[in-house]
């Protein structure tokens, strides 16, 4: 075996060894954001730390107050803004992860692939050309933070509605131009059952589908929606109820408009034959 050969299974090693941490890699990340909600809670809105300063501010006596009212709430805003941007840094790293571990798989797949074929290849070289086109791939990407799984907990333990009932109804007629798509399994095709949304790219699959794809692929495998390379494992799916509600509203109004074309085609049917 060559000097670089046995290079390239030192590296391997090294992957292998980085690959399998994944916990450890997220296990900061999850005790920052479970701190966020800590503290989110005794900062939300009509919260346990709002009324404290409140009650202190009237305790003055005589009905006089230490400080106007709205600079408390000014200063629990402030902190509150703190938070979700605390949110949004834990979100970027928490996606910095995903694409930390997605690479690794690929240089995985590429050293595989190299000593099945025994090549005498340059690693050192290729893995630093490598990482530097995913930087910049990833540096260049469009991020959506606030429409993050923590961004999202964060408001809510803040007390922040997400959306109006109203807005809801206008988020059903907008679905009614959207593919159906959105809404079922990339692995089963049909739509999803049970969802879970992965944490570190934040596509859907149904539960069944998903799990059995990941032990299919020996514990671990790129996310199998089309162009995604992001990691998946069983330790970044999460139960996500949101999108089981939207996927049930689509189902239903798909259901209720097919059900609702064949009326309609009986209907012209029974005209035909009256004519």
């Amino acid at each position: 075996m060559s000097h670089r050969n046995n290079q390239g299974a030192v590296i391997a090693t090294i992957l292998n060894t980085m690959s399998s941490k994944e916990g450890e890699y997220r296990q900061g990340v999850k005790q920052n954001h479970q701190l966020s909600k800590s503290i989110g809670e005794r900062l939300a809105k009509d919260g346990p730390l709002e009324e404290i300063l409140m009650a202190l501010n009237n305790n003055k006596g005589g009905g006089e107050e230490i400080v106007p009212p709205g600079e408390i709430k000014s200063f629990l805003s402030e902190q509150q803004g703190r938070l979700k941007a605390l949110a949004e840094r834990n979100s970027l790293r928490n996606e910095k992860i995903g694409f930390f571990l997605g690479a690794i798989n690929q240089l995985q797949q590429g050293f595989e692939t190299d000593n099945a074929h025994d090549q005498d290849v340059d690693y050192s070289s290729n893995i630093e050309n490598f990482m530097k086109g995913e930087i910049q791939q990833m540096e260049s990407s469009n991020r959506d933070l606030q429409g993050s799984k923590f961004c999202k907990e964060i408001r809510a333990t803040l007390g922040e509605n997400e959306g109006t009932a109203g807005e809801d109804d206008i988020e059903v007629v907008r679905n009614n131009e959207e593919n159906i798509g959105n809404y079922k399994c990339c692995i089963t095709a049909q739509w999803m059952e049970d969802p879970v949304t992965s944490t570190t790219c934040q596509h859907s699959y149904s539960r069944k589908g998903i799990l059995s794809y990941i032990r299919s692929k020996g514990g671990q495998c790129p996310c199998p929606f089309p162009g995604c390379s992001q990691i998946v494992t069983q330790n970044v799916l999460e139960d996500d109820a949101g999108m089981a509600r939207k996927v049930k509203r689509n189902r239903r109004r798909v259901e209720a408009e097919e059900e609702q074309k064949k009326q309609s085609q009986a209907l012209d049917m029974d005209e035909d034959d009256e004519d």
